[in-house]
């Protein structure tokens, strides 16, 4: 289970969006503070858009601890990068950030089922002075 979430944070490291499908359940559901729904579908279109505001974007592995009598993990990460591009309709600043954050996974038929994602959104927009 714990290489599906090293698969998970290489396809945001390297935007191959190709490689969801084979990371996640059809029906596999993902919701982060600010927005919910079918998790391929999602993360197909926020990882590119993440990358584009943040062409350097380095998502880190914390710690993983996992839970095989409940089949499920959890991630604790951190996002840098330099933003580039508009993020949530703002302008890019050139400013570096680093973020941290928990995401939980649910794992069925060895490919993940639910993802949930905590992170403060505030701290984008601090860093950012925005």
């Amino acid at each position: 289970m714990i290489s599906l979430i090293h698969q998970y944070v290489k396809t945001w490291n390297t935007q191959q969006v190709e490689s969801l499908p084979d990371l996640f359940l059809t029906s596999a559901t993902y919701k982060d503070p600010l927005q919910e729904g079918n998790a391929v579908a999602l993360l197909s279109n926020s990882i590119p858009q993440t990358a584009v505001a943040f062409p350097d974007v380095e998502f880190g592995i914390l710690t993983i601890i996992e839970n095989s009598s409940v089949d499920s993990l959890v991630l604790e990460w951190s996002m840098k990068g330099t933003n580039q591009g508009p993020f949530f309709e703002a302008p890019a600043t050139g400013k570096r950030i680093e973020i941290f954050g928990v995401d939980i996974f649910e794992i069925k038929d060895n490919r993940i089922s639910a993802l949930r994602s905590f992170y403060d959104s505030n701290q984008f927009k601090t860093q950012l002075g925005l």
